[in-house]
């Protein structure tokens, strides 16, 4: 895959030399092409790799910043044929995890409001899980977005486990008051960051379930992070 950044701070060949040799040197990186007065890179990936690591990387030569560039390459052009495709696997968890709400509705209450406690339960605890499957290249992947994340590894470690403690608590019911407004706060952080990506049209995999499937984030990403807002906020008008 190929993607084109743009690289602020160079000044001369000297600059770009560095910047060069300094990106290659990273695992997964194959070929760098960059251009100090346009201040664009050409980059050549076997996998993935997140900007932060590239940023990273780029911090220790010195004042540099990497980041997106608007001109879309052709590979990203052709990820974004295949984002309904990429999202199967969020599609049928959400499917799943919808299924296992009405099931469990129709036979314990018939309650249009146990239901979606049951949905927005297991939906935390089935994301919530995923995510710590592979906790350190979540942190990775949720640093790219989230806004808070981005300035706290804390948080980013953190939040696997808060998604998961919200999922238990909507199945067990404890404080229902408590566990909606923290719901709305979390999951309306989330969406801001989402929609800020959205925005600047970046091709970034979405952290949602982790790193165990690779799915790109879309407007779908988005929605998913509101549902569960307009989820809580009905839930607290039931109350």
């Amino acid at each position: 895959m190929k993607h084109t950044y743009k690289i602020t701070g160079m000044t001369c060949d000297n600059c770009k030399e560095k910047i060069t040799q300094t990106l290659k040197s990273i695992p997964g990186i194959t070929q760098v092409d960059v251009n100090w007065e346009k201040e664009l890179a050409k980059i050549s990936m076997s996998k993935h790799i997140q900007i932060s690591v590239m940023q990273e990387a780029l911090t220790l030569l010195g004042n540099y910043s990497i980041s997106m560039d608007m001109e879309t390459s052709i590979t990203q052009l052709k990820v974004k044929k295949n984002h309904l495709k990429d999202l199967i696997p969020l599609f049928v968890i959400v499917g799943v995890i919808l299924v296992f709400s009405v099931i469990t509705t129709l036979i314990m209450t018939q309650n249009f409001s146990f239901g979606m406690r049951m949905f927005m339960g297991g939906f935390f605890v089935v994301f919530g899980v995923l995510k710590l499957l592979r906790l350190k290249d979540f942190v990775i992947a949720y640093k790219e977005y989230d806004i808070i994340a981005k300035r706290s590894n804390i948080y980013a470690y953190v939040y696997p486990f808060i998604e998961l403690g919200l999922g238990i608590l909507y199945f067990i019911n404890f404080v229902p008051f408590i566990t909606n407004t923290i719901t709305i706060i979390v999951m309306s952080i989330g969406a801001i960051g989402v929609y800020i990506k959205l925005l600047k049209k970046e091709e970034i995999p979405c952290a949602c379930l982790g790193t165990v499937f690779k799915v790109p984030m879309t407007w779908v990403t988005l929605a998913e992070d509101l549902l569960m807002v307009v989820m809580a906020i009905i839930m607290l008008i039931l109350m």
